[in-house]
């Protein structure tokens, strides 16, 4: 969607995860997490 701002590209973490973060356009910040 248009209303939806990427704060964090899909990124390879120290800790073992793969994460990125988006803001909808309620302002709430969603969070994925992938164990790699």
């Amino acid at each position: 969607s248009h209303d939806v701002e990427v704060v964090q590209e899909p990124t390879d973490q120290p800790w073992g995860v793969r994460d990125c973060a988006f803001r909808d356009p309620a302002g709430n910040m969603v969070r994925l997490q992938q164990a790699q």
